[in-house]
């Protein structure tokens, strides 16, 4: 069974050169169905996140234990980077 878990305060997304992906964008795509509580979420499933001054995500939750592809893009919409990234942290009930 999924929960969640936030991700505010976490990221540190950097452009290539290795500054902070000042009030970018990270996207986290959802690779693999889950079950939350009696719902099903379907992979494919896509959740965009707002950056701080630092690179870091703003505020916000993902579903866990999950995989996801996780694209960061800086201010201007570019893409800076992308990784496939599985949460297994421990979650909390809402």
């Amino acid at each position: 069974m999924a929960g969640l878990i936030s991700l505010a305060g976490t990221g540190g997304f950097q452009d290539p050169s290795g500054k902070p992906l000042s009030f970018g964008t990270m996207r986290a795509v959802l690779q693999g169905d889950i079950t939350l509580n009696d719902s099903q979420i379907c992979s494919g499933r896509e959740v965009i996140f707002n950056l701080d001054a630092y690179g870091d995500i703003a505020s916000g939750s993902l579903w866990t234990p999950a995989t996801y592809i996780f694209t960061a893009y800086t201010a201007k919409g570019e893409q800076a980077w992308q990784g496939l990234v599985e949460l297994t942290c421990p979650y909390y009930y809402y």
